[in-house]
């Protein structure tokens, strides 16, 4: 060891009881609890509580715009969008189109037709 390193280590061992740190050769054993990160809720910035009831509100939010976009696109298209332009338009990815799709369909928008592609729900005749 040279005499440079002795004396860097001693003034690293003073420096760190002046600090009330244990010594730099025991620092590994000791375990310094890390400060909890604290930040506000989304129940403050939104008024809405929890986080569940955040995301069922926002997901509620966001099918009647994909309900909204349909309407546009079968106004245009004379067809239902398929999921890849959903995805482009509200910029998330495939899968989350099928989610925001089977929304619809659970909540009697739209359904299946007999080879598998989305349509509007016939209404029963009354």
């Amino acid at each position: 060891m040279s005499e440079f390193s002795a004396e860097c280590q001693a003034a690293n061992r003073i420096a760190a009881q002046l600090r009330g740190l244990p010594t730099p050769q025991h620092r590994t054993r000791v375990q310094v609890p890390k400060p909890t990160k604290v930040r506000a809720s989304r129940a403050v910035a939104t008024g809405i509580r929890g986080k569940g009831e955040y995301l069922r509100v926002a997901a509620k939010a966001r099918t009647a715009e994909v309900l909204a976009y349909c309407h546009q696109f079968f106004a245009e298209n004379d067809q239902l969008p398929p999921q890849s332009s959903i995805a482009e338009r509200f910029g998330f990815a495939d899968q989350v189109a099928q989610k925001y799709m089977h929304y619809l369909a659970d909540a009697g928008h739209i359904e299946r037709n007999s080879v598998g592609k989305w349509r509007w729900t016939r209404k029963a005749a009354a």
